[in-house]
């Protein structure tokens, strides 16, 4: 047996000492081929952890990984130094993370390993919302684009706002408000149409057609823009049935009211369309009365049969119409025949116009008093002159009197301001006169002469500082208090004649 060992390579040799010695002696380089072998055959885990660790090979300590269960604690550190140094091979790597790698070094591999998309992969596969939370803060901008939805899905939206950079914090404000609106709108817009429908269904106890067809408009545009998005379907059925079975309830009731407003309408029209035939007849009548008047100026021929014309025109849109038998157009058509025969005697009148307008010609010539002298001539003439232009303006139809009316009142206003002072000064003392006068007959049936005598000599005072003209209205006045006084007076002085 001796002898046999004698030839053994040391590394073989069967005691674990001489093979220890052996490798301690062995060359990387040269006796690579004798330090693999060692490292997977040997048959003590000690020489070959000794083998492994001086070659330093990541293919054997993966070898040793798989195939060496006393060596595969020491063999998976070595490995994982590797892939957290991004050392293994590439093929390898991918294994041992996917399938051999402990969370805690995920967990390291996912804050710093250089493969982005591997971090990302990582934080997905823990799915630690602390750990996404980390990797969120401590990435540029592209990792932070690329984590938004697992930041979404963990919550963490908010406190990632603070740490966001570039477009990324853009992304994270807008889709905060996006979900704040998610979680504010759906109520919001249960309000909304709660009010809409309820507001459509109260249309039905209006019964004004025009205000209830607008509101009922409106309803449907502000409907149309009630954003239904927010609402789940079955919402969205729920609420569509119950819009389109108000509504249908509604346009019928805005149909009756419809018909009744139509109705409503046409009695209007009518009533508007009689006013206005009414006032076109009215206004053509007057006009032809005022160019009549005009007409009595010249008494033009072709002028007189123009207006017989217009008047037969008239007379015509009169009996046409569906107004006729109404009674203020009716009373129109009769004055309008009576006019027109009245017109036939158009010279006579014309001739009676002018009468009058001589009259009124002669009253303008009138002077008005200059003093208190000229006063009852000039009064006199007036009246004399304004009662012949009255009696003149007479003997013209009325409806031909309105120019020759207006002169009268003209030239009359004119001569009583031109006279007013005067005439003030003389009616102030008249109508104190009238006043004593009745104090002298109050007195008198009372029995108290001696004070009526008194009262009735103020009176004559005051009817004595009078115009004829102004005095005359008193006379009367005037007798009948003097009678009473002087007989008074004289059974007062028989009664005196008899106590002496």
């Amino acid at each position: 047996m001796i002898f046999k060992h004698l030839f053994t390579p040391k590394w073989k040799h069967p005691k674990l000492q001489v093979r220890v010695e052996a490798l301690s002696k062995l060359d990387v380089e040269k006796d690579s081929a004798i330090l693999t072998t060692m490292a997977k055959e040997d048959s003590a885990p000690e020489i070959r952890r000794q083998a492994l660790a001086k070659l330093n090979s990541l293919g054997l300590w993966w070898h040793a990984f798989k195939q060496d269960q006393a060596l595969k604690d020491v063999a998976e550190q070595q490995i994982a130094t590797a892939v957290v140094n991004d050392n293994l091979e590439t093929q390898l790597r991918e294994e041992y993370i996917e399938k051999h790698a402990p969370n805690k070094l995920l967990e390291k591999l996912a804050l710093t390993d250089n493969d982005s998309s591997l971090r990302l992969k990582l934080l997905k596969r823990l799915s630690d919302s602390s750990l996404i939370e980390k990797a969120f803060k401590e990435s540029e901008e592209t990792l932070q684009n690329d984590l938004l939805q697992l930041i979404e899905q963990h919550q963490l939206l908010k406190s990632a706002l603070k740490h966001a950079k570039g477009s990324v914090q853009t992304k994270i404000e807008s889709r905060l408000s996006e979900l704040k609106l998610a979680e504010e709108m759906p109520e919001k817009v249960q309000q909304e149409t709660k009010l809409v429908l309820a507001k459509l269904n109260h249309l039905r106890e209006k019964n004004d057609w025009v205000s209830v067809n607008g509101e009922f408009d409106s309803l449907v545009a502000q409907w149309s823009g009630i954003e239904m998005q927010w609402l789940t379907e079955v919402q969205q059925e729920e609420l569509s049935t119950k819009y389109a079975s108000i509504t249908e309830k509604t346009e019928r009731h805005l149909e009756r009211l419809r018909e009744v407003f139509d109705v409503e309408q046409a009695k209007i029209k009518a009533q508007q369309a009689k006013s206005e035939f009414q006032l076109n007849v009215n206004a053509r009548f007057e006009d032809l009365k005022q160019r009549t008047n005009a007409v009595l100026q010249d008494l033009d021929d072709k002028a007189v049969d123009t207006l017989v014309n217009e008047m037969l025109s008239l007379q015509g849109d009169i009996e046409s119409s569906d107004y006729r038998s109404e009674s203020r157009i009716e009373e129109t058509a009769k004055a309008l025949i009576v006019f027109r025969e009245k017109l036939a005697n158009l010279p006579a009148i014309a001739q009676n116009a002018k009468q009058a307008k001589l009259a009124l010609d002669a009253l303008a010539k009138v002077e008005p008093p200059l003093n208190v002298e000229q006063l009852d001539s000039q009064l006199a003439e007036f009246d004399a002159l304004c009662r012949t232009a009255k009696d003149a303006i007479k003997l013209v139809p009325r409806e031909f009197q309105t120019g020759l009316q207006k002169t009268f009142k003209s030239i009359v206003q004119a001569f009583n301001q031109a006279h007013e002072v005067l005439s003030n000064e003389q009616k102030d003392k008249q109508q104190t006169a009238r006043k004593k006068a009745f104090d002298t007959k109050r007195l008198i049936e009372n029995g108290r002469f001696n004070v009526a005598f008194g009262v009735f000599k103020g009176f004559l005072s005051e009817y004595e500082g009078l115009t004829t003209y102004y005095q005359t209205p008193l006379n009367t006045l005037k007798e009948e208090p003097h009678g009473k006084i002087t007989r008074s007076a004289r059974l007062a002085k028989i009664r005196d004649r008899a106590k002496t």
